[in-house]
């Protein structure tokens, strides 16, 4: 969605959106450890990645991406 919005600066979207990707994964990876080693299992990381994902539906969905566009012939 962010690179179809700016034409001619495609390649450094692509690079920030790679590195809000990683710093992602970072977080998860540091909140996930401190999750196993609390609970004793994935029980609780599965309920985080739950959450998560759940947060990222709805902002997504809030942002409009979703909603079916009209097509004209």
């Amino acid at each position: 969605a962010l690179q179809s919005t700016a034409t001619d600066a495609r390649s450094t979207i692509s690079s920030l959106s790679n590195a809000a990707m990683y710093f992602g994964e970072t977080i998860a990876g540091i909140v996930g450890g401190i999750l196993f080693n609390q609970f004793y299992g994935f029980s609780a990381i599965s309920l985080f990645a739950f959450v998560m994902i759940s947060i990222s539906i709805m902002l997504y969905s809030g942002s409009g991406i979703f909603k079916r566009q009209r097509q004209f012939n």
